[in-house]
């Protein structure tokens, strides 16, 4: 006859209870690891001996013994529990929480000197959610001078999910605290990543520090352009590029030098935009304004690979770091020789077959329609169970197709019916039945081509784990934190001439396993044939290039353009033409020369670029007379004269002009 008790739910034998007793002691030590002594304690409340070392820990974390003392109060506790395993697992808690002492917050934070108020209560923020550490990535930037009392600017490149939020916020925090008067300045690329970091400072920054968030650029979107601007008052303002260099010249334009002084910290997240052709040019003229007036620079990315000529011209401090919080597995998708099966390549190892394929429109259960949307919603619907799935086009052309193939894939999976996401339905089953109807079925659709209100609902669901599968373009994924475990690249960054794109390929890698979620994450990059999987491959372990600007782009450009190019008697249909010719237009408005002064201003503007701190005299000296030379044009056409540049002035600081200006 079998010998039980009644347990919580209902009898059980001594086996279960043997089980049961298992099962809270791994909680309970596991709860340790995450910062949890609470909840740890009640979990090995049977243990007086696991308590004691629950207590042990829990001292170090308030730092009232030392490390030292942890050590014999682990060896203590490993050496009076019963069972060999366990007292191997004591020991192995003990000397990570050890290791990880050094990196406790308040220790580093004290140590760089910043204790003020605000930084205070970030920090008292991260321990009431058990961050009880620094990440090693986050601890290598506030040693080498994130949070010194003699700041610098600084170039720092980490990976995507390595915590870069977090540096964020204590910078701003320490920055207000140095200056209660002052503003720092977040800029962010896209409207999503606005209102993410706005969400997240808000929530780590005491309540009597504002917060304040807007983008656009063409006009103000909040305040009119006769109201006081964002840049007025003292807190924290969160703003794509655009809408911050209108708030910048706003306050040119009327004169009001003290807005500009308010401002002593500009931090960039996703700092690689400046290697854009579209908006690059712009953010790193904006850049060079505030390093001309001494605003300290923050530039954080993924993908900008540090070096010596972005330390000199941000006149700082360069430094990298390659941690990361999750194990990533890259695979290669493409088909069998036969073109039977599809097949998942890993970086080392064979090959594995995961999808049969099938010419017919009709597949039979188990099949696969052969076509690249079809294949990747067959490995969306594998992987969704173990945690979010985002399917990626580098072409917003191809998201419909993506989104019809996972719709009809899903189709026979169950809506979901939670109260959160019933609600976000709701909000949009009048005015986007289609898009709410997805949203039921646990598949959120995210381009520039989606309502907005689409869009924020589908960020605010993925945040939440309440979907299956996000398609999307690269809007979603610049820059946007969501806890996403397997990321599929249906349609990978590749340039025209189809190389690989290795800096979005490796923010595309970020998004896969996010820290304090997921221990680990799966990149799965799709490829037609061998010859292309190889290549990606190849793309995984590729060193990123060297940073070369848009801006830097377009003046090296100018070195193949004719003499009727430069004069204006012949005309091409390249970018950086554009680029060139905004930045000409951007020197006179801010000296608001013309004639001979277009040299110099031209040589102002330029000499504050990241081109200029890495050129060499020479190809200085050669791109100044080239770009001279077309500015000459420049002024014709638009037409300036010394009776109308203090009225041409104002208006080019008030946003982009060219386009108008030559019709």
């Amino acid at each position: 006859m079998a010998v039980g008790r009644l347990g919580r739910h209902g009898y059980c034998s001594c086996e279960d209870s043997r089980r049961e007793t298992e099962d809270r002691t791994i909680e309970g030590l596991a709860r340790i690891l995450i910062g949890a002594p609470a909840t740890a304690r009640r979990a090995l409340r049977g243990s007086p001996v696991l308590v004691g070392f629950v207590n042990a820990v829990g001292n170090a974390w308030s730092r009232t013994v030392t490390a030292d003392q942890l050590r014999e109060a682990t060896i203590d506790a490993s050496e009076n529990v019963d069972d060999p395993g366990l007292a191997l697992a004591v020991r192995y808690i003990g000397a990570a929480v050890r290791h990880r002492l050094p990196r406790h917050p308040v220790t580093m934070t004290e140590s760089a000197g910043a204790s003020g108020p605000n930084v205070q209560h970030v920090v008292n923020e991260m321990l009431r959610y058990g961050r009880q550490a620094f990440w090693p990535s986050q601890s290598a930037a506030i040693h080498g001078g994130l949070l010194d009392r003699a700041p610098t600017s600084m170039a720092i490149k980490m990976p995507t999910s390595a915590g870069k939020t977090t540096l964020v916020e204590l910078v701003s925090a320490d920055s207000l605290d140095v200056d209660g008067e002052s503003v720092a300045v977040v800029l962010a690329p896209t409207k999503a990543l606005v209102r993410q970091l706005s969400s997240d400072l808000r929530k780590a920054l005491p309540n009597d520090v504002r917060v304040r968030s807007s983008h656009g650029g063409l006009d103000f979107d909040i305040e009119g352009p006769s109201g006081q601007g964002l840049i007025n008052e003292t807190g924290v303002v969160v703003v794509t590029p655009e809408r911050f260099d209108l708030e910048w010249r706003q306050a040119v334009a009327d004169s009001d030098d003290a807005a500009i002084g308010r401002v002593r910290l500009l931090v960039v997240d996703e700092a690689h935009l400046i290697t854009e052709m579209g908006r690059g040019p712009r953010l790193e003229l904006i850049l060079g304004r505030a390093i001309r007036v001494g605003i300290r620079v923050v530039l954080l990315s993924s993908q900008l690979p540090v070096n010596e000529d972005l330390g000199n011209w941000i006149a700082g401090k360069s430094f990298e770091s390659d941690w990361t919080p999750t194990w990533l597995q890259r695979f290669v998708y493409l088909h069998s020789q036969d073109e039977q099966t599809g097949w998942l390549q890993p970086e080392a190892g064979d090959p594995v077959e995961v999808v049969r394929l099938t010419g017919s429109k009709k597949p039979k259960e188990g099949e696969c329609r052969r076509s690249r949307p079809h294949e990747a919603a067959a490995l969306a619907e594998q992987r969704h169970t173990d945690g979010l799935v985002v399917v990626y086009s580098h072409q917003r052309a191809r998201i419909d197709g993506l989104v019809a193939a996972v719709d009809e894939r899903f189709s026979a999976l169950p809506a979901f019916d939670g109260a959160p996401l019933k609600r976000l339905v709701e909000s949009l089953d009048e005015s986007d039945p289609e898009f709410a109807r997805l949203l039921q079925m646990g598949i959120g659709v995210h381009h520039a081509n989606v309502p907005r209100r689409v869009r924020h609902a589908v960020e605010i669901a993925a945040r939440k784990s309440l979907l299956r599968c996000v398609i999307c373009s690269p809007t979603l994924l610049e820059g946007v934190d969501f806890p996403t475990k397997t990321v599929i690249a249906a349609y990978p960054p590749q340039t025209q001439r189809g190389q690989p794109e290795v800096g979005k390929l490796r923010n595309l890698a970020g998004r896969a396993g996010r820290g304090a979620r997921f221990s680990s994450g799966t990149l799965i990059v799709m490829a037609s044939g061998v010859q292309q999987a190889n290549k990606w491959l190849r793309a995984f372990k590729a060193q990123l290039p060297v940073t070369r600007s848009a801006l830097s782009q377009a003046l090296n450009a100018m070195f193949l353009w004719a003499e009727d190019i430069l004069n204006g008697q012949d005309d091409i249909d390249d970018p950086c033409l554009d680029v060139v010719d905004g930045t000409i237009l951007a020197a006179i408005a801010e000296g608001a020369v013309i004639d001979g002064d277009l040299r110099r201003a031209i040589e102002d503007l330029l000499g504050r670029t990241l081109w200029y701190a890495g050129a060499n005299a020479a190809t200085r000296e050669q791109v100044l007379e080239r770009a001279t030379q077309r500015a000459q044009y420049v002024v014709g056409r638009v037409g300036f004269d010394s009776g109308r540049r203090r009225f041409i002035a104002p208006v080019f600081r008030s946003g982009p002009a060219w386009h108008c200006a030559k019709s």
